[in-house]
């Protein structure tokens, strides 16, 4: 049997405007219900928040402390766990109110989670190539479906900072659905990780041929050793080891920070060739704003709703502007220091060869060639130059070719597990329960996604309808496929590009058909058949924008103050 959650009650208390709300969720069918703005996607939003997550906008407008407190009680297999969050500070605790795990840190939160609610998928990140736990932001995606960003043809959230991790969307949804095994998941997120450390290792091998152009002496290149006469060239050289043996030393040392001062370089024009990119965007966004006037309403490209373009509009592109701004400046400055710094190396070296060039000054080899002190120990630099960075390159491409072979390896652990027609079968079984729910939402289309992680790509008041149904397709094929836990399934404001009342019935009407899944809706209007499906009505009667109230603060101040050994807050 699969474990289950529900989720019990919600409480949010800001103790700065001295308000709160609590909202009791019925465990089966229930229906936030509200006119715009009065929070029904703020209360939504709280439970993820609460759970340690960061749904898209929550704070956006700010009229919203974002200091506040939420308190989420949930049932996991009949037991009782509270969720509590302020701030970035996460607390898990049991029924009796013991804390379970607490932490700061969302990757610590996300991987104890991961472990919590058994769903151990991982992904890299984009800018440390670190391998996270993605915990409840994984599994949590294909059950919510988010007003600001979710009904789109294209994933974006339902939870900030998802796009950080390399494929997050492929691998979440391959891996919720079990048409990639968990096992073969895991196998190719480690072959990601070692393709990751092979880039990382290449790199660092460009960086060592670049090296080598820049430290070899070219005209000593070619240079043969010389035959001398070794008494004579023994008592030069006990004169001047010590200052020779200094030299290599830090010869050494400033090759070393001359590698890392460009590897931090070419980093760094990386992201600022990013930085230019963003700041252009954002320079268009402005100029295409300037071009409407004030107080007129704009149609959102994502959630079709017509938004008023104001004064604050205009400021917060500015501020978005000056931000990127700041952010190009302070890598400009970065970039000039580490200019300033390998200049600085460069003047350092110099200063090793005018030390050469002082011994050469004292003693000249005559032999049959006529080979210079200088010359001689210059050749013999550039040979141990070489054989340094050979040997290094070499240890390079000997791990480069040992990770090759190991994602080989990999490969054949992969293809032993499952078969292409294996994939293939569950790529086809969810493509024919998206064409079920495509009849049961009257889609009228046959085109379907190319792969099962693309969203559908339709447009008027199918579009919406489409995505609906292809997150009731990833929740079906989940229950058939996989073992994880059952979420509730949470859809804020079906009433998408412009749905009449028959469709949004019949949405309303195949949602209630998973019946081992709680299902919380957020509703502007209420549909025709919601007491034949048994959903209990959420209303909130509350004024506009004003969801939190002081009529119960005390007494949930006092609810809190349960947990007070525990709360610093207070």
């Amino acid at each position: 049997m699969k474990s289950k959650i529900t989720f019990k009650e919600i409480l949010i208390l800001s103790k700065k405007e001295k308000s709160s709300k609590k909202i009791i969720i019925e465990a089966k069918n229930n229906i936030i219900f509200a006119e715009n703005h009065r929070g029904k996607s703020t209360v939504i939003k709280s439970i993820f928040w609460a759970l340690g997550l960061s749904p898209t906008h929550f704070f956006t407008n700010g009229k919203l402390d974002r200091n506040i407190t939420c308190l989420l009680t949930i049932s996991y297999d009949e037991d009782i766990f509270y969720f509590f969050r302020n701030g970035e500070n996460r607390k898990l605790y049991d029924f009796g109110k013991k804390i379970i795990f607490e932490t700061s840190e969302n990757s610590k939160w996300q991987e104890h989670m991961a472990i919590f609610f058994n769903y151990p998928l991982s992904a890299i990140h984009f800018s440390n190539l670190q391998e996270y736990y993605l915990g409840l932001q994984g599994i949590l995606t294909p059950y919510y479906i988010n007003q600001d960003s979710s009904w789109s043809n294209r994933w974006n959230g339902p939870f900030d900072g998802l796009t950080r991790y390399i494929d997050f969307y492929q691998q979440v949804i391959e891996h919720f659905t079990g048409i990639v095994s968990n096992e073969t998941v895991l196998k190719k997120q480690n072959q990601k990780k070692l393709n990751s450390k092979k880039k990382e290792l290449e790199v660092e091998l460009k960086i060592y041929k670049k090296s080598e152009n820049q430290l070899i002496i070219h005209e000593y290149e070619n240079t043969p050793l010389p035959d001398i006469d070794n008494n004579f060239f023994r008592q030069k050289l006990l004169k001047t080891s010590e200052i020779l043996k200094k030299c290599k030393i830090t010869q050494e040392d400033l090759k070393n920070e001359i590698i890392e001062v460009i590897s931090e370089k070419n980093k760094l024009h990386n992201l600022l060739k990013n930085a230019y990119n963003t700041h252009h965007e954002l320079v268009d966004d402005k100029n295409f704003l300037n071009k409407i006037k004030d107080n007129t309403y704009l149609e959102c490209p994502t959630c079709g709703t017509n938004h008023l373009k104001t004064l604050k509009t205009d400021i917060a592109v500015e501020f978005d502007i000056q931000g990127i701004e700041e952010n190009i400046y302070n890598l400009r400055e970065q970039i000039e220091n580490l200019n300033k710094n390998e200049k600085n190396l460069d003047s350092k070296l110099k200063l090793i060869n005018d030390e050469i060039e002082e011994l050469t000054l004292e003693t000249q080899l005559s032999n049959d060639l006529n080979y210079s002190f200088e010359s001689i120990i210059k050749t013999f630099s550039n040979r141990d130059i070489k054989q340094n960075l050979n040997f290094n390159m070499q240890e390079l491409y000997e791990q480069i070719f040992s990770i090759d072979d190991e994602i080989d390896s990999i490969q054949l652990q992969i293809n032993e597990l499952e078969s292409e027609e294996d994939i293939k079968h569950r790529k086809d079984k969810f493509k024919s329960y998206l064409k079920f729910f495509y009849d049961k939402l009257d889609v009228d289309t046959d085109i379907l996604p190319k792969q099962v992680y693309y969203k559908p790509s339709l447009t008027g008041s199918s579009s919406s309808r489409s995505v609906l149904a292809a997150h009731l397709a990833y929740i079906t094929l989940s229950y058939e496929l996989t073992t994880f836990p059952l979420f509730p399934i949470i859809i804020d404001t079906i009433q998408q590009n412009g749905q009449d009342i028959p469709n949004i019935d019949k949405m309303v009407h195949t949602i209630a058909k998973f019946k081992h899944h709680q299902i919380i809706l957020g509703m502007e209007s209420l549909p025709n058949n919601y007491e034949a499906h048994s959903f209990k009505v959420i209303e909130l009667i509350n004024k506009r924008d004003s969801l939190l109230n002081q009529s119960q603060y005390n007494e949930h101040l006092l609810e809190l103050d349960t947990f007070r050994s525990n709360l610093n807050y207070i």
